[in-house]
This record gives structure tokens, C-alpha cells and sequence, in this order.
């Protein structure tokens, strides 16, 4: 990677008692920054069910796809955090083994966990931490809104409550 690119690892994931989205911590090398990635309730769930392995249990619903994957050489080389668009973040996933799958783009909210299933290693540009405080500062906001005015955040349809 060029300079510009800050090698990051998952630290850990944090939930909010009220509702806002999980988020999973990645911080640099030194531990000096720290990069939070919102997630989605699924994501965060699958992420937490593949590190169970203290309970003896270590699949992943990613384990078919990799099984597939590997014997036609195809493999995960690294996950590059490339932009913040509204509350989302965005990766670029790298892959080797198959011209037609090199780079693929995605929302970060989904594709955490099937990154972490396959030991890849991520990267994002030195700025992008201060880009991701922004994120935060106002997925933050918006709990404290909820927990103030509930009605405002009320889905039209109860059933969707």
C-alpha cells in the first residue's frame, strides 16, 4: 500500500442502550486513532457469532462461500475504506485468483463480517479517521434525539416498530 494508507485492526465492538447501531472499533497500529464503523444489527450479530470460540462453536455463514471460493483460487487480499457518503461508510474489497473479480465495492454496514471471516487485512487513508468523527458525532446526536422525541422517529406502520 502507498504510504498514504494507514494499515487498521478490529479492536472491538461497542452497542448503545438506545438505539443506535452497533459499531465495530478498528484502531491503527500505534492505538492513537480510532476508526468507528457503524454497522448493521445482522452484521454486528454474525460478527460476534463467528468469534465465539471460546463456546466451542466457530462457523460462519461465510463458511460455504469461502469453500467455493478457494479451490478456484480465488481469495481476500485486503478491505481498503474508501468514502463516507450520508451515515455510510464504504470499502473497497480486493480479491486475487480471478480477473473478473478484482475490486468490489460495498457498504462497509454489510460486508465487516464477512471480511473478519477471512483474517483479510484493512486499510483506509490517514484522513478517513476524521472523516468517520463526523459519522459518529451525528449517529450519536441522533440517539439522543430518539431517546428525547420518539414520536419523531416512528415508523408510519406499527408492525415496523
Amino acid at each position: 500500500m502507498k504510504e498514504k494508507f494507514v494499515e487498521i485492526f478490529p479492536y472491538g465492538m461497542t452497542f448503545s442502550p438506545i438505539q443506535n447501531r452497533p459499531m465495530m472499533l478498528f484502531k491503527d497500529k500505534s492505538e492513537q486513532k480510532v476508526l468507528p464503523v457503524w454497522l448493521s444489527p445482522l452484521d454486528a450479530g454474525i460478527t460476534i457469532q463467528q468469534n465465539a470460540v471460546e463456546m466451542g462453536y466457530s462457523s460462519s455463514p461465510y463458511s460455504l462461500t469461502w469453500k467455493i471460493l478457494k479451490p478456484l483460487g480465488v481469495y481476500l487480499e485486503k478491505c481498503v475504506f474508501t468514502k463516507v457518503v450520508g451515515h455510510h461508510q464504504y470499502l473497497d474489497l480486493h480479491f486475487k485468483g480471478h480477473p473478473k473479480l478484482q475490486k468490489l465495492s460495498c457498504r462497509a454496514d454489510e460486508a465487516i463480517s464477512f471480511c473478519l471471516s477471512n483474517d483479510t487485512q484493512f486499510f483506509c487513508e490517514s484522513d478517513f479517521f476524521d472523516k468517520c468523527r463526523i459519522v459518529d458525532s451525528e449517529m450519536s446526536s441522533m440517539g439522543k434525539d430518539l431517546k428525547k422525541h420518539p414520536h419523531r422517529f416512528k415508523n408510519k406502520h406499527p408492525y415496523l416498530n
